[in-house]
């Protein structure tokens, strides 16, 4: 059965989620979070979710799906959404996934968490901007070693990902302080700057089992809302993008001709072959005409897709209005010498290039101080910084460069063992003199 045959059921009638509402101008992404227990036997179900509340991203918990269970998937979709998987590979139940709708493109691979079905999933929201995170199945027990083989995936990417979401069904109670095991995966998350973004109950008995921890403000969470063929409760999340940082519907239906491979022999053969215009008025002939030429380009010049997004450099953080207002000067004097050549107006280039030059030193240290200052009780934060500040260019030494300068490192190392290794050697000698020698022994002894 296609998925747009499937029949709307008096379960599939839900009230509207209610997400947080945008607080910036930029672009807002509707999602939600569902233990479903079973896509299989809730396709119709999650069909309908998706259509009626418009959602970009569903992450589910529970798939209970194997390898044959692709035409369930196909059910469950409506036209213009995708599914990225992870199922169980031994045993029932279990297993993860994540529905996402154009454009969003959405890609997951299996990490190993203890006693647990996780994924690391990157969703790519835009030009060169993606939100990353791990979605995770954890089924009840005890939590054993799964806290930390969770923060040994978690901490390199919360290093990493400046946007990074952790969400799941942990089956941890963290509305309990009492609780130890969700106070200690509580504990480590905060400790990695990931903030845990709902606090009321997610499971119709009053617990917090499915926790949404983010690291940056962008993202929101609203009320639990109950559906009656789970007994966990759907949770919306509002994700809020900068503009730059999501793909336009209209920027993706924007085509040019690709004029690389463009034979202008090619074309006027074509047009050749076609013969002169036919039609007994001026109208007639006009369009044969245009429909010809267009053909020709169609087939030397191809149509392609492409985005009329402005892909335009951010900004550098220390980079001050008085900084772009010497950076005008210097490029307007260097405009003016190199089509005057004069020597006056090259000196003034020179002193207005080296007062930009020093302004940006300033202007960076400045920004830097103020950064290790605000991050003093943050190590993350002065790990970033450090890792900035540090960064080295790749591109400016050659391959050359990097041997000759392994070999000088590998030159000292040895050298320094070798000394070291001496250094023992003698100590070890003098002292085995000093033992053997009944003078310097008895010199000792009074």
């Amino acid at each position: 059965m296609h998925a747009l045959s499937i029949q709307k059921c008096p379960l599939c009638t839900f009230a509207p989620i209610k997400h947080v509402p945008a607080t910036n101008t930029g672009h807002t992404i509707k999602a939600a979070m569902l233990n479903c227990r079973s896509l299989r036997k809730h396709r119709t179900e999650i069909f309908h979710l998706l259509e009626d509340q418009n959602l970009n991203i569903l992450f589910l918990t529970e798939t209970w799906l194997d390898d044959h269970s692709d035409p369930d998937v196909i059910q469950a979709l409506p036209p213009g959404y995708a599914l990225a998987r992870l199922d169980r590979k031994e045993g029932r139940g279990g297993g993860i996934a994540i529905a996402t709708k154009d454009p969003l493109i959405c890609t997951m691979s299996p990490i190993w968490v203890d006693h647990s079905e996780a994924g690391y999933f990157t969703i790519n929201t835009g030009p060169n901007h993606s939100i990353s995170g791990i979605l995770i199945y954890r089924p009840p027990g005890r939590l054993f070693d799964f806290t930390d083989s969770l923060m040994e995936a978690i901490t390199h990417l919360a290093i990493r990902k400046s946007r990074l979401l952790v969400l799941g069904d942990l089956n941890a109670h963290f509305e309990d302080p009492s609780d130890t095991d969700a106070t200690g995966i509580l504990a480590e998350l905060i400790s990695v700057q990931l903030e845990l973004k709902n606090k009321e109950p997610s499971h119709q008995l009053g617990h917090l089992l499915d926790p949404v921890f983010g690291n940056w403000k962008g993202v929101h969470t609203a009320a639990p809302q109950p559906i009656p063929w789970s007994d966990h409760h759907i949770i919306p999340i509002t994700i809020q993008l900068d503009r730059t940082e999501h793909y336009s519907q209209q920027s993706l239906r924007y085509k040019r001709r690709k004029w690389k491979n463009f034979s202008i022999e090619a074309f006027t053969k074509i047009v050749q072959d076609e013969g002169p215009p036919k039609g007994d008025d001026c109208e007639t002939a006009n369009k044969h005409i245009h429909n010809f030429v267009t053909k020709a380009l169609d087939i030397t010049a191809p149509m392609r897709s492409t985005t009329n997004a402005r892909r335009t450099k951010k900004a550098a953080p220390w980079f001050s209005q008085e900084l772009q207002t010497l950076k005008t000067a210097c490029k307007k004097l260097e405009r003016a010498w190199r089509q005057k050549f004069c020597p006056d107006i090259k000196a003034q280039y020179k002193i207005a290039q080296r007062e930009y030059n020093k302004t940006i030193r300033l202007s960076k240290a400045a920004h830097y101080h103020t950064r290790i200052m605000e991050a003093e009780n943050s190590s993350k934060e002065l790990y970033l910084i450090y890792k900035e500040i540090s960064i080295v260019n790749a591109n400016l030494s050659s391959q050359n460069d990097s041997v000759e300068t392994c070999n000088t490192i590998a030159q000292y190392f040895s050298g320094k063992i070798a000394n070291i290794y001496a250094c023992f050697s003698t100590n070890i000698k003098s002292a085995t003199e000093f033992t053997e020698n009944p003078n310097l022994t008895a010199r000792r002894s009074a």
